[in-house]
């Protein structure tokens, strides 16, 4: 997380494909204030949620985004420059970035001005070794960004943050 975004209440959007999951929490209570799920059609009705409920309002918006390419790692505060980034990385992951992206636009239209960051599920394996991130496939492939990235980082981050014995802990 960018060190100079306010996170007292966080709205957690994941995005996908079909499927919506969102969160909101009260960070330094570490408590969670209301959690749902639906479809991504469904993504209008998550603000109308929060602005129908008492719920405190969110300080920062995060999002899990499938995708970052080899660019894209750390979790990143968006700004127009990711998002165009963002979307020249479409044919990568065709169904989930677009859902993404337009769940980014939404948060903007309904929270301007809040702070948003994205979150890569690709991150986790970005630094595999080279001869691993290789298909075996011709090099301008490669080059155009066909390579092993590996997905569901977040949650092998989360496993391991749990489970790891705490020597091997992040």
């Amino acid at each position: 997380m960018p060190e100079d975004v306010r996170t007292d209440v966080a709205l957690c959007l994941n995005v996908g494909s079909s499927s919506l999951k969102f969160a909101l929490f009260q960070v330094d209570a570490l408590s969670e204030l209301c959690l749902a799920s639906g479809t991504v059609d469904q993504l209008d009705a998550v603000f109308q949620r929060l602005d129908a409920q008492a719920l405190p309002k969110p300080s920062v918006v995060g999002h899990r985004v499938v995708h970052g390419g080899r660019e894209h790692v750390l979790p990143s505060l968006i700004d127009e420059a990711l998002i165009t980034s963002l979307k020249r990385l479409i044919p990568l992951a065709p169904l989930h970035l677009p859902a993404a992206i337009s769940g980014i636009e939404l948060a903007a239209r309904h929270l301007p001005g809040l702070p948003q960051v994205a979150c890569f599920d690709t991150a986790f394996h970005a630094h595999l070794p080279e001869h691993t991130a290789h298909f075996p496939l011709p090099a301008r492939l490669y080059d155009a960004g066909v390579r092993r990235y590996g997905f569901h980082g977040l949650s092998y981050e989360y496993i391991l943050s749990t489970l790891a014995p705490p020597h091997l802990r992040a």
